[in-house]
């Protein structure tokens, strides 16, 4: 809704500017997989084949490394999936459509907000339920881009740094920096003993 009312101020129409916003957000997604999912495969079936042997290599903790290794071989299986999961991707599509179209109607009556709220409330009530929305559309809204700002910066950086470092497997332990961001505290701690594991290699 912010990106919309910012196009709005620039005197692009509404339906005209949700449209581009959509088309701006699918063709940054195609464009991201269609560059990254081959590396990507590539990389991280070569991580998932290593990892087992490597393990038998390391002795932590008086673990037996052995024990490890047998679980951790069920990962082998996920190259594997991969096609099976671009398929339940896709026959999601119906669900992701409705989700979009939902959106779509949302923004286009979110200026009628507060003319709803009316018919459900009094004035005095409904002028309080349009404050709570908008506040918590600002504050949702400022959550969601920090966090998807730094996941982007922590991905970028972890990527760059294994660079530099020479670490094999740069990108598939950038991107899985970057999500686990979003997990508070453990998210951190998993992606530097993964990036660990395999600089040991």
């Amino acid at each position: 809704n912010p990106a919309v009312l910012w196009m709005q101020k620039l005197k692009i129409p509404q339906v005209v500017a949700i449209i581009i916003l959509y088309i701006l957000i699918w063709s940054g997604i195609s464009f991201s997989l269609a560059g990254a999912i081959p590396i990507i495969v590539t990389e991280t079936t070569n991580l998932i084949k290593i990892l087992p042997s490597t393990l038998d290599k390391i002795t932590l903790l008086g673990v037996n490394p052995a024990d490890i290794s047998s679980q951790l071989k069920i990962l082998e299986n996920i190259p594997g999936t991969f096609a099976s999961t671009v398929l339940s991707v896709f026959s999601n599509l119906i669900s992701v459509f409705a989700f979009f179209v939902i959106t779509f109607y949302l923004l286009l009556e979110r200026k009628n907000f507060e003319k709803y709220a009316i018919n459900f409330f009094d004035q005095k009530n409904a002028t309080k339920v349009v404050e709570i929305l908008n506040l918590l559309e600002k504050r949702l809204g400022r959550w969601v881009s920090g966090q998807l700002f730094l996941m982007f910066i922590i991905g970028f950086l972890s990527y760059f740094g294994y660079q530099i470092m020479g670490l094999n497997y740069a990108l598939p332990l950038g991107i899985i920096a970057g999500f686990l961001e979003m997990v508070p505290n453990i998210g951190p701690v998993v992606t530097s003993l993964l990036a660990g594991l395999v600089g040991l290699t």
